[in-house]
């Protein structure tokens, strides 16, 4: 488990590499957020294992873009969009 003060940290160095990629980088894509900023958010700051996170799971409607699982338990679901203005 990670101490809060380091996953403070780790989220707030997470936000400042994806602000500087937004900026040198032009349009984001859902991909590009997902890559840079969920999964590290995910992994670096809230501790959680890569076995935990199911990505593209199937529902009746479609599917979810992450689902965090623990003990065969849904516990947590994101969905992705991309950087900014999404309408």
């Amino acid at each position: 488990m990670l101490d809060p003060d380091d996953a403070l940290e780790n989220i707030s160095k997470i936000f400042d590499d994806f602000s500087d990629f937004c900026s040198k980088g032009g349009k984001v894509s859902e991909a590009d957020t997902r890559s840079k900023i969920i999964d590290r958010i995910l992994k670096e700051g809230l501790g959680w294992d890569e076995k935990d996170i199911r990505r593209e799971g199937p529902i009746e409607r479609g599917y979810l873009d992450y689902c965090i699982t623990h003990s065969n338990r849904n516990l947590l679901v994101v969905e992705a969009k991309r950087e900014g203005n999404t309408i």
